[in-house]
């Protein structure tokens, strides 16, 4: 994961660490001799020398007038034995300090001529004051020579080498990045840098970090223990950041803008995926495959899987897809996964992914997203505690993976689902569409080796589970037919048991209540679901003592098709009987 991070981050970022963005305010122009021409008042981004502070610190041709200009005749009053230094004179000779370590520069002679000038320096505080005295940085341009000195090439090539001796000069480790695995920058004891993380710490939260004994190993301490040199570093942390911001401005339906994220998912609170491809492909949007998807994206992906399209023709490389989920956790950061694979495998992953959600609502397709699959999976709370929220960012880590890989789904996300369905007494007993897709698509991915479960009724399915749900959905609607609404109805009492213990259940109801509801149900002129009910129990034949947890997953499937099934055929009837 490393390895792939540091290599985006060579592409995304293009700096040193030797420099950062600094805000130039003025140019103090100077012709080759160092005479002082004028004073230009400017507002524009360079990149200047970075310091780790600025207090106490000269920053080299780029700062304050105080440092640049205003101590200078102090300055030179000191040097004939006043030892008492203003606050001024210190900013000065700190500043005329660091100018100082790269006299060796043959284009910063003009300054240097500057400063033994004092008339010229004179003349340039006087310009500085009559243009209205604003604070902010300085730096200096030679008249025809173009563009600033700090921006010259000499210049900044002076800077990274100075500021790459300090850093080997600092490193105690003289081994190789574990990443790159070269010498060729020093591993320092070090932080690596803070990304902004949901609900992480403000400044920012670590990938890497240390701070206990049993972080230590063979005698090496932090970062030396599994080292990763500053260049390394910094690419991983830039491109981190990089994928956690990118994105532009969107209109949502309202009309309101809303930031979107262009490499980022949420998945929960705490939890976010963060995905990119090896080469630049702009096609590549799981945020909208996955979790928003539509007609026409489906429709283009299973086309472009189906032509081989999705494969680059055009290249010698073939192009990889990457994603890792991260949740932050306090001042670190936590990888709850990670993926890497080509964007065939991706794109056939992803047609298999719909293929196993494809779901029939309201008579048509229906292609609920990620995000919705997974506040099925989640039990509804008015109150949530962190231990809900952890719930969350886990499940919604699993089908993120499953739907990327291609990969079978951990039972406890079937269990969950089973449990709210078995507990919660609404009018379908707890059930949904997007309850019923999480069922079948954990069955079918983790029992390969039997019958598929289709998303509707499938009368061809002989399983003895699927059987005994459609049973008991029957059932269902005969006592519903008996008796219309009542405070307690069958489902109410006997799903939950009758899904674990179908022997003792079933033998029951068929013995004690089912002659009850058709001796009701002829009085009242109607000789409902007998046959069904027949039929139906004949195929099964004799009823299991207990049910898997796979099994308890194919009853509900059956329950549900049949219930609304026959919930369709009864109101077909019911119109054609008007």
């Amino acid at each position: 994961m490393f390895a792939e991070l540091v290599e985006l981050g060579r592409r995304v970022y293009k700096g040193h660490d030797a420099f950062e963005p600094q805000k130039c305010n003025w140019d103090i122009v100077i012709d080759s001799n160092g005479n002082f021409r004028q004073l230009v008042h400017c507002e524009v981004m360079i990149e200047a020398e970075k310091l780790p502070a600025k207090k106490g610190r000269a920053r080299l041709l780029l700062d304050k007038p105080e440092e640049t200009l205003f101590g200078y005749r102090d300055c030179q009053e000191d040097s004939s034995g006043n030892k008492n230094k203003t606050e001024e004179e210190k900013k000065f000779e700190r500043y005329f300090n660091k100018l100082q370590e790269y006299r060796f520069i043959k284009e910063l002679e003009p300054v240097f001529s500057f400063y033994s000038k004092p008339e010229e320096v004179g003349k340039a505080i006087e310009a500085f004051r009559n243009g209205g005295g604003k604070e902010g940085n300085m730096t200096f341009v030679i008249e025809g020579a173009g563009g600033r000195l700090v921006e010259m090439k000499c210049v900044q090539d002076a800077i990274k080498e100075k500021y790459e001796q300090k850093l080997r000069a600092k490193s105690k480790y003289n081994g190789l990045c574990t990443v790159c695995g070269t010498d060729e920058y020093p591993i320092l004891d070090e932080s690596h840098g803070g990304i902004k993380m949901p609900k992480g710490q403000t400044s920012g939260s670590m990938l890497v970090s240390y701070n206990e004994n049993a972080f230590e190993s063979y005698g090496l301490k932090g970062n030396l223990n599994s080292g990763i040199c500053t260049k390394c570093a910094r690419n991983y942390v830039e491109a981190l950041k990089f994928l956690t911001q990118n994105g532009h401005e969107i209109f949502d339906s309202n009309g309101k803008k809303e930031f979107k994220y262009t490499n980022r998912q949420k998945i929960s609170d705490d939890t976010i995926a963060l995905f990119w491809t090896k080469v630049p492909d702009d096609d590549i949007d799981p945020w909208s495959d996955i979790c928003q998807p539509t007609e026409e994206r489906i429709r283009k992906m299973f086309s472009s899987v189906a032509s081989g399209s999705c494969q680059r023709v055009d290249t010698d490389v073939v192009n990889y897809f990457y994603c890792c989920t991260l949740s932050s956790a306090a001042a670190r950061i936590a990888v709850r996964d990670w993926m890497a694979m080509s964007v065939a495998k991706y794109q056939s992953n992803l047609k298999q992914w719909f293929e196993d959600i494809a779901t029939i609502k309201d008579g048509e397709v229906y292609y609920p997203g990620i995000n919705t699959i997974l506040n099925n999976c989640i039990k509804k709370k008015t109150n949530k505690t962190q231990s809900d929220y952890k719930a969350k960012s886990r499940i919604g880590t699993m089908l993120w993976y499953a739907a990327l890989t291609n990969s079978s789904l951990p039972l406890m996300v079937l269990q969950n689902v089973l449990s709210q369905i078995e507990h919660e007494n609404d009018k379908y007993c707890g059930f949904s569409v997007e309850k019923s897709t999480v069922i079948r698509l954990i069955l079918n991915r983790n029992n390969k080796n039997k019958c598929k479960m289709e998303n509707k009724l499938d009368e061809q399915n002989l399983c003895k589970a699927y059987l005994c749900g459609r049973l008991f959905a029957l059932i269902c609607k005969l006592q519903y037919s008996a008796q219309g609404e009542v405070n307690s109805s069958i489902k109410d009492r006997f799903f939950a048991s009758v899904s674990v213990s179908p022997a003792r259940v079933m033998g029951l109801l068929l013995a004690k209540y089912v002659p009850v509801y058709q001796k009701k149900s002829r009085r009242m002129g109607k000789y409902p679901y007998a046959v069904d009910i027949a039929d139906v129990a004949a195929k099964i034949g004799h009823f299991p003592d207990k049910f898997s947890l796979t099994e308890r997953g194919e009853f509900a499937l059956g329950y549900y098709y049949q219930y609304n099934n026959q919930k369709k055929s009864d109101k077909k009837e019911q119109e054609e009987q008007k």
